[in-house]
C-alpha cells in the first residue's frame, strides 16, 4: 500500500519548519498504521510494508506546467508559484529574479521549476509510485494471464495427454473392463470426497444461520426496545460476532487456518453502519430536537445528498417552531380547530422526520456496504480457491490418471451482493375524546310574585377533542435504536444467506466440471478400446512412457502456475 501525505507545504510558515514536518510526518504513520491494523487486522502483513510519502500536489502540478512549451499557460503557472508558493523557491534565487515574471529568462525559469519541483516532493513521489507499480504488476497481472492459460489451453493440454496415453494403456479386453469398474468407483468416491468438504465449507455459515433464525424467532424476547441501551449481554449482534469469531477459531486449527482471516470481513462492516447511523446521523438529529438549535454538521450529514439532508433540517426546523422540544413526553387535549390541526401537523412531521432519516441512513448504510462487502467478496473467493486446491489434491490422490484440475475463472460465478435498506417508523397515536365546557346561558325564570325574568346560569356542554400522548424524545431515539440494530440482524441473515447460495453454486460448478473430465475420460478409453479391437497387437512400449511424459507435462504446467501465481 501507499499513502501520500498532500499539503505537506503548510509547515513552511513554521520557524523550525523541518522539525514540525518531520514530527507530523512520524506521528502521522503510526497513527495510520495503528488505525488499519485496528480495522483491517487480517491484513497485518500489508500494513507494516507500507509506505507514506510527503507531497505538495499542487506546486508539483505548477512546476511542471511552468516547462510547457504553451507561454501564456507557462506563465500563469510562474505567477500562482510566485503568488502562493514563492516560499519554496529558496532565497538566493528569489534575489537574483526580476519583480514581473514575465521578465523572467527562460534559464531562471527553468531553475525556477526545478527547485519547486524538488520542494513539493515529486521526485520522491514518482520514485515510490514507479516501485509500486513495478511491485505490484505482476501479482495484478499476470496470475489472471495464466488462469486465462490454464482454463484455455495448460489444463485442457495436461488433460488430453494423460488420459488419451492411460485410456491407450488400459483398451485391451481385461484391461478394458477392469477400468470401466475403476471409473465407476472413482465417481463414487469423488462424489463422497466432494460432498465431505462441501459440508466442511458449510458448516460454519449453516451455524450462523441457524443462530440468525434463533433470534429472529425470539427477538420481541431477547432484544426489547426496553433492553436495547442497557443491556448488551443479550444483543444478538454481540452473540453473532461471538459466533464468527468463534467459527474463525476453529478455521484456524483446521484445514482453513491460512484463510481464516478473511471472514473477519463478515462482521467488521457493522462498525461502519454504527458509526455513521448513530454517531453521524441519529445523535446530531436528536440533539437538534433536544436542544431546539439545528446541529447537522457531522461528516456524513455533510457529505450526504443535498436534497436529503435540507428535508431533514427543515423537517426538524417545523418540530422546533410546533414546540415539540418544550412538549415531548405531555399528554395533549387538542380542544380548538387550532389546536387539533397544529397536533396533526406535529404528528405528520415526526413520520416526516422518520421518512427523511430513513432516506439519508439507507444512503450512508449502502454506501458501507458497498465499500465493506467487496472485502467480504474477496474474502469469499480467497476461501472458495483454497478450498478448490484442497478438492484437488483429493481428487488427485483419488484419480491420479484423470488429470483432475479446476480453473478458477471458469468457477468463479459470484453474483452481485444483496442490497439491504432500513425501515423506520415513528408518529403517535391520536384519540378521540370528549370535554366539558362552561357555557354561559340565559333563561326565564319565575320570580316570587309569579313574574319571568332573564337570568344568566353555567351550563356543562359536552364538547369533542383530539387526545394524545407526545412521545418522548429519548423514546423516540430508542424505539430508532431498536429498528436500526432490527435491521443489522437483517443484513447479518441476508449476508449468510447470500454466502450459503455463493457456496452452493459454486460447488454444482465443481461437482459439475468434474464429472465433465471423467466423462471425457470414459469416452477417451471407449474410443481407444473401440480402435484396438480393429488392431490385433497394440505396442504398450510406446504408449507407456509417452503416458509418463503426460503426467510430467502436467506437473510442468501446475509449478509454472504457482511461481507466477
Amino acid at each position: 500500500m501507499l499513502f501520500v501525505l498532500n499539503r505537506i507545504d503548510v509547515f513552511r510558515d513554521d520557524k523550525d519548519w523541518p522539525d514540525s514536518e518531520r514530527d507530523f510526518f512520524k506521528r502521522t504513520v503510526h497513527n495510520i498504521k495503528q488505525k488499519l491494523t485496528k480495522e483491517l487486522e487480517e491484513y497485518q502483513e500489508d500494513i507494516s510494508a507500507l509506505q507514506v510519502i510527503k507531497m505538495s500536489a499542487l506546486p508539483a502540478l505548477l512546476s511542471v506546467q511552468m516547462k510547457s512549451y504553451n507561454q501564456q499557460k507557462s506563465t500563469q503557472a510562474f505567477e500562482k508559484i510566485d503568488d502562493r508558493f514563492k516560499f519554496l523557491i529558496p532565497k538566493d534565487i528569489i534575489e537574483d529574479l526580476p519583480r514581473k515574471v514575465e521578465r523572467w529568462e527562460n534559464h531562471q525559469r527553468h531553475r525556477v521549476a526545478e527547485k519547486v519541483w524538488e520542494a513539493s516532493y515529486a521526485e520522491e513521489f514518482h520514485k515510490y509510485l514507479k516501485e509500486h507499480i513495478d511491485q505490484n504488476f505482476p501479482q495484478l497481472v499476470i496470475p489472471q494471464i495464466v488462469d486465462r492459460f490454464k482454463a484455455k489451453a495448460g489444463n485442457a493440454v495436461a488433460e488430453w495427454a494423460i488420459q488419451t496415453t492411460y485410456a491407450f494403456i488400459n483398451s485391451k479386453e481385461e484391461d478394458y473392463q477392469k477400468e470401466c469398474e475403476t471409473i465407476a468407483q472413482i465417481r463414487q468416491d469423488i462424489s463422497q470426497f466432494i460432498s465431505q468438504k462441501a459440508q466442511e465449507l458449510r458448516d460454519p455459515f449453516e451455524k450462523i444461520e441457524n443462530a440468525l433464525k434463533g433470534f429472529r424467532e425470539e427477538s420481541d424476547q431477547s432484544f426489547s426496545e426496553d433492553n436495547n441501551s442497557s443491556d448488551t449481554t443479550s444483543d444478538p449482534r454481540n452473540e453473532l460476532e461471538q459466533i464468527v469469531e468463534s467459527i474463525i477459531e476453529e478455521l484456524r486449527q483446521g484445514d482453513y487456518q491460512e484463510r481464516a482471516n478473511s471472514l473477519i470481513l463478515l462482521y467488521r462492516w457493522r462498525r461502519g453502519v454504527e458509526q455513521a447511523v448513530v454517531k453521524e446521523i441519529l445523535t446530531p438529529t436528536v440533539e437538534s430536537l433536544d436542544t431546539g438549535k439545528i446541529c447537522l454538521d457531522s461528516k456524513v450529514l455533510q457529505a450526504a445528498d443535498p436534497d436529503k439532508l435540507n428535508l431533514l433540517e427543515g423537517v426538524i426546523r417545523d418540530l422546533i417552531d410546533l414546540e415539540y422540544p418544550t412538549k415531548n413526553g405531555n399528554k395533549i387535549e387538542a380542544r380548538t380547530e387550532q389546536e387539533k390541526k397544529d397536533l396533526r401537523k406535529l404528528n405528520d412531521k415526526l413520520n416526516q422526520l422518520t421518512s427523511a432519516l430513513k432516506g439519508l441512513m439507507n444512503e450512508a448504510v449502502k454506501q458501507i456496504l458497498d465499500r465493506e462487502m467487496k472485502g467480504v467478496v474477496d474474502g469469499l473467493k480467497t476461501l472458495l480457491d483454497y478450498y478448490l486446491s484442497l478438492l484437488e489434491e483429493g481428487m488427485g490422490n483419488i484419480a491420479p490418471n484423470l488429470a483432475i484440475s479446476f480453473s478458477r475463472s471458469e468457477l468463479e460465478i459470484i453474483d452481485s451482493i444483496p442490497e439491504p435498506k432500513f425501515k423506520f417508523e415513528a408518529g403517535f397515536a391520536i384519540i378521540e375524546g370528549t370535554w366539558l365546557e362552561d357555557v354561559e346561558v340565559t333563561e326565564l325564570k319565575r320570580t316570587l310574585f309569579l313574574f319571568k325574568r332573564k337570568v344568566k346560569t353555567i351550563k356543562q356542554e359536552t364538547r369533542s377533542s383530539d387526545n394524545a400522548q407526545l412521545p418522548k424524545i429519548e423514546d423516540i431515539n430508542k424505539h430508532w435504536l431498536w429498528q436500526k440494530n432490527q435491521a443489522e440482524i437483517e443484513i447479518y441473515s441476508q449476508v449468510a444467506d447470500w454466502f450459503i447460495c455463493q457456496m452452493n453454486k459454486f460447488i454444482k460448478k465443481v461437482e459439475s466440471s468434474q464429472k465433465e473430465i471423467v466423462d471425457r475420460y470414459q469416452e477417451r478409453l471407449d474410443k481407444a478400446y473401440d480402435q484396438a479391437q480393429l488392431s490385433l497387437q497394440k505396442d504398450l512400449s510406446i504408449w507407456n512412457p509417452l503416458h509418463q511424459e503426460a503426467k510430467q507435462l502436467k506437473e510442468n504446467i501446475k509449478k509454472a502456475g504457482k511461481v507466477l501465481r
